[in-house]
């Protein structure tokens, strides 16, 4: 007959192939020396299967008849100390310990010390409430690296580091669309759209302002250039430029920026005082 397997059961892992075959034969030689114990609230609940999932399977493979105990249980947090205390005599690492204790008690019990608490058992079996802190937060990002962890597939400590790496890569992917949002919503549109890769806009963005800094340079050179050969550092206008003016000779003038009158010297002129009345809207 088969039994519905209680929550608090999987806090610690099955028998591995080599565990189990050791088990079958010693079943098989003695028999099934302790019992597969069923739990049953207040004698009206359903019974389910709270110790032994691996002699039971092991009954099975040895071809032995399996043997029952029901025990009654005031409530689901007695089946769980229940489990806690067998699950005890397991030969785990402290990780393994701790997420076990995770596993049966999700979340911190409130209230003083009693039987059966997690702080209880965390000093009955050596574990920190610090170490059972870590394992709750594990198990809650990820019930699947918990699982590795109780198996001693993954240590806790990679498990924290995970968590911690996935965190912050989860962290910068929505710092990066924040970003895009603000920035370049185009972008950010064509990321929602699946047309492109979250960190492909962000370096599209990031060239944008590459190509929108060069060109803030060149402007601003260009105007430095000018305005060092025009400013009259503090001489009279009319004799800076009569100054200027002795040097010049036509045969130096490059035809390609169009002709030395004084129409287009005016023309420039009236570009010098739309530039300065620009300024002075923009930074005045």
């Amino acid at each position: 007959m088969e039994y519905e397997v209680h929550p608090a059961a999987e806090c610690v892992r099955l028998m591995d192939d080599d565990e189990l075959a050791s088990l079958v034969a010693d079943i098989k030689a003695n028999g099934l020396v302790d019992a597969i114990v069923l739990g049953q609230v207040n004698s009206v609940a359903t019974k389910k299967l709270v110790d032994g999932r691996s002699r039971l399977k092991a009954c099975g493979l040895a071809g032995v008849e399996p043997r029952f105990e029901t025990r009654q249980f005031a409530d689901d947090a007695e089946i769980r100390a229940f489990v806690a205390s067998r699950s005890e005599r397991r030969n785990l690492t402290r990780g393994q310990s701790a997420m076990r204790l995770a596993m049966l008690w999700p979340e911190p019990q409130p209230g003083k010390k009693t039987k059966g608490s997690a702080t209880t058992l965390s000093e009955t079996n050596k574990v920190s409430t610090a170490r059972i802190s870590q394992a709750r937060m594990v198990l809650r990002y990820s019930p699947e690296l918990a699982i590795a962890v109780r198996d001693g597939v993954r240590s806790l400590d990679d498990a924290i580091k995970q968590v911690d790496a996935e965190r912050k890569a989860l962290e910068s992917a929505e710092a990066m669309s924040a970003r895009l949002r603000s920035e370049a919503p185009d972008l950010a549109d064509l990321v929602v759209d699946g047309r492109i890769k979250l960190t492909e806009a962000v370096g599209a963005l990031d060239e944008r302002k590459r190509t929108a800094d060069r060109e803030r340079r060149t402007a601003t050179e260009l105007l430095n250039s000018v305005f060092n050969i025009l400013w009259p550092r503090g001489s009279n206008p009319d004799e800076w430029a009569a100054r200027l003016l002795t040097d010049v000779d036509l045969k130096f003038w490059l035809t390609t920026n169009g002709p030395l009158t004084a129409d287009t010297l005016l023309s420039c002129a009236k570009t010098m005082q739309s530039i300065a009345n620009q300024w002075r809207q923009s930074h005045d």
